[in-house]
């Protein structure tokens, strides 16, 4: 009996551990089949959310347009993640959040992936915007994630993205055609809950953008209207072409009028009145810039991520002859409207009276995102984006004139192997600079960083000069910090600039000032002669007088912040007044000398975008970051006109009218407010500030704050100077 019990519990221990193995076995099966389906479908490159040093958050309100405001949406790293044991926890607490991924793309985006998880099963949509410096804002469709308790991984696909605006709109003329044109800098999501649920938490991780694959592009024929054609002129063409697949928002094709080398002059996108797919006739207008070179050119059909065959492939030859009249070299004197190309669309710019056009550059990295980046992340140029603005203005206007507002900075790369020639705002804190891209700024005292901006100065200065688009330059404008050489910051923010660069040559300047030690210890309300043994008997924190130049530092911010700034009376503020004083030195000497070399590639007029001159004195923190050195920059030879920012209600009074006009510079105001429909109080400060002599108002292309500058000029009688 008891042998009878044993060899029947053997078996059943027998029996389940073959149904253990085999359950093992299939668990294991089915892990390794997940993970190979997972990987055959994960995306070719991932980036986790291990730090926030490429997310920001947006406000809603404005997470359409193409520079939107930022937001207040609590982020933060989350362990538990699907890669790197990390993700990004977003608290979603108003209806609507959106945040943005600073993820550059320079090539036509395929599918884009994002894994998602919503634990608590909260009402939520996401929606995800795609933002093109030079060309707006393209959509998704929003994705519901009410179910995604677990990780749920999200597909955007290309051919369902569309220009924001554009749905259910009558078909735009050819020009006016808006794209989402490349490099994509700005990837944005939007996510919205129901109406009366309560707050949610979802959380983010690899997010991935793949790259477009390549498609057949049949092009049949390309017939011009004329085979010979004039520099400023139009070529009208008609172009016969097959997209089997479709092509995107991304990637339209273009027709291009090509040098013999190959170098692309002008373009204008094709698009189809049905749908993109099949075979169609299309009809285009090119404009050809007035600079272009006489010969013969190529007309050939282009598009990214496509192969192109056919039998008008290679393009149709055409020659293009000299302009009627050869244009007039241009003049320092300014125009007196100026539209600003700043953070519109290409379809904005038709409301517009005016001819000449500010348009956002960026020499290597544009730390505000206003302007496609030179700098790839390999370390090589990209042209493309001033490229594609430039032409774009071309195609809008044939005959106006641009003015390059050239933002001068370098990469975070270029930054982080340079810490020493990095600004240092004090006290130190953690929201300072929300956007990545301003976390870190070189120092106007640093020798490196000066020398690499004009290496990047010239070499933008170079490409435009030998572009098609050199007879559409104006002049140049340089920017710098904040865009108005001074370091960005606001009231509440640390204080700049504590960098050993600044700190060296605030010991620098203080010893060309004074000249001699007892001269600053009297400046700074010291002892001239201290007794050093009465030195040993003070208290550890009394501050204690200048003995060597190596002593000398800036005040502490404190200090700077508590110090009155309607009247800083010395000596008890000496220092303070000088710590003010030498940080706009630096911004000024750094921008004269980046004018200097900039004037060496060129003979067109380069001037200065230098902020509020009064209007920072009543608050300590702008007036500490440098705006005092008016006068150096208007005793230089190199500085050829200056820009005055301001309010549309200050552009009148907030300005040294006497000083600029007696050095004989011509000055710009750049409106910055975005008030809508203007009253005639506007107008009047338009219409004071061109009677005290300033040569032009730009103001966004299309704004009102524009259509009161044109009014203000057509009542005040003032005539637009046009260069052709």
């Amino acid at each position: 009996m008891c042998g009878t019990l044993i060899a029947w519990f053997r078996r059943r221990m027998e029996i389940g551990l073959v149904l253990g193995s085999l359950a093992l076995a299939w668990c294991c099966l089915c892990s390794q089949q997940a993970a190979a389906a997972e990987n055959s479908a994960a995306p070719t490159a991932t980036e986790d959310f291990s730090s926030l040093g490429h997310v920001l958050p947006r406000d809603p309100a404005s997470a359409l347009n193409i520079t939107p405001r930022l937001g207040t949406t609590p982020l933060a790293v989350q362990s538990g993640a699907r890669v790197a044991g990390t993700a990004l926890k977003w608290t979603l607490t108003g209806s609507v959040d959106a945040i943005a991924l600073t993820k550059a793309v320079y090539k036509p985006p395929g599918t884009v992936t994002l894994w998602v998880k919503n634990p608590r099963g909260s009402p939520v949509t996401l929606q995800l915007l795609a933002v093109a410096i030079p060309g707006g804002v393209s959509q998704w469709p929003a994705q519901d994630i009410s179910g995604c308790k677990n990780w749920t991984r999200l597909t955007w696909q290309p051919e369902d993205a569309a220009p924001v605006g554009q749905e259910g709109q009558e078909q735009l003329p050819l020009r006016s055609q808006p794209y989402a044109f490349l490099p994509v800098c700005e990837w944005r999501i939007v996510a919205a809950k129901a109406k009366g649920s309560g707050p949610a938490e979802i959380y983010l991780d690899e997010f991935c953008v793949e790259p477009a694959s390549e498609r057949r592009l049949v092009v049949h024929s390309i017939r011009p209207a004329a085979w010979q054609i004039r520099a400023g002129g139009i070529v009208t063409a008609e172009v016969e072409l097959e997209d089997a697949a479709g092509a995107t928002v991304f990637d339209k094709p273009r027709l291009c009028l090509t040098q013999s080398g190959g170098r692309i002059v002008a373009w204008q996108y094709l698009a189809a009145a049905g749908p993109a797919e099949g075979r169609h006739n299309l009809s285009v207008e090119l404009a050809v810039p007035a600079s272009a070179a006489p010969g013969d050119y190529e007309l050939q059909v282009t598009a990214a991520a496509a192969q192109v065959d056919g039998p008008a492939a290679k393009g149709v030859t055409v020659n293009v002859v000299g302009p009627a009249s050869p244009p007039s070299p241009p003049v320092t004197q300014l125009p007196k409207a100026i539209a600003d190309l700043t953070g519109r669309r290409t379809t904005d710019w038709r409301l517009s009276p005016t001819r000449v056009y500010f348009v956002p550059a960026c020499a290597n990295f544009d730390a505000h995102g206003l302007s496609p980046d030179v700098a790839l992340p390999d370390g090589q140029r990209c042209w493309d984006g001033l490229d594609e603005m430039l032409n774009a203005v071309v195609q809008h206007d044939p005959e106006g004139m641009a003015v390059l507002q050239v933002f001068v900075g370098v990469t975070p790369a270029w930054l982080a192997a340079h810490p020493d020639d990095c600004a240092k705002f004090l006290p130190e804190t953690q929201d300072f600079a929300a956007s990545p891209r301003l976390r870190r700024l070189p120092s106007f005292s640093s020798a490196a960083w000066r020398q690499r901006a004009a290496a990047d100065l010239a070499d933008l200065v170079r490409h435009v000069e030998a572009s098609p688009w050199a007879g559409l330059i104006l002049g140049y404008v340089i920017c710098a910090g904040d865009g108005t050489w001074a370091m960005p910051a606001s009231r509440g923010t640390p204080l700049p600039d504590y960098s050993a660069a600044a700190v060296s040559d605030f010991r620098a300047w203080l010893r060309g000032k004074y000249q001699t030690l007892p001269d600053l210890r009297t400046a700074w309300g010291q002892a001239r002669h201290p007794v050093l043994e009465l030195l040993k008997d003070l208290p550890p924190d009394e501050p204690r007088p200048v003995m060597a130049w190596d002593d000398a530092t800036l005040p502490k911010p404190e200090r700077r912040l508590t110090a009155p700034t309607a009247l800083l009376e010395p000596p008890m503020f000496q220092d303070v007044v000088d710590s003010a004083l030498f940080m706009a030195d630096q911004s000024a000497a750094a921008a004269a000398e980046l004018v200097r070399g900039a004037k060496q590639h060129t003979r067109l007029p380069v001037g200065i975008l230098y902020g509020g001159w009064l209007a920072d004195s009543q608050d300590p923190v702008r007036l500490a970051t440098g705006h005092l050195a008016l006068g150096k920059l208007l005793r230089s030879p190199d500085v050829d006109f200056l820009v005055f920012q301001g309010q549309v209600t200050c552009v009148g009074w907030l300005a040294p009218f006497a000083s600029i006009q007696f050095h004989h510079k011509p000055w710009l105001v750049q409106i910055t407010s975005t008030k809508e429909n203007p009253d005639e109080e506007p107008r009047d400060k338009i219409a004071l500030a061109f009677a005290a002599g300033a040569h032009g108002v730009s103001a966004p292309a299309g704004s009102s704050q524009m259509a009161a500058v044109w009014k203000a000029i057509q009542e005040g009688g003032i005539c637009l100077l046009y260069t052709s």
